[in-house]
């Protein structure tokens, strides 16, 4: 997430590149996050670019917090 903070809009290829994880598995964890609402994925051609969703996130810290 700290890399999409600083980096907005990477591909989903350059999110796995420098970890040890595979496509497939990458994108199933995206899966995860955009069902939580966290991140966004526009798809350009056959480039899918990922956005943070600092909504939710803000949303969960106010209640955490009261």
């Amino acid at each position: 997430m700290q890399r999409l903070k600083t980096e907005p809009g990477l591909s989903v290829s350059e999110l796995a590149r420098p970890l040890s994880v595979k496509l497939p598995n990458m994108i199933k964890h995206l899966d995860v996050l955009s069902d939580a609402g966290l991140i966004t994925r526009t798809k350009t051609g056959r480039t899918v670019a990922v956005h943070l969703s600092a909504g939710p996130m803000r949303e969960a810290l106010a209640w955490l917090t009261q």
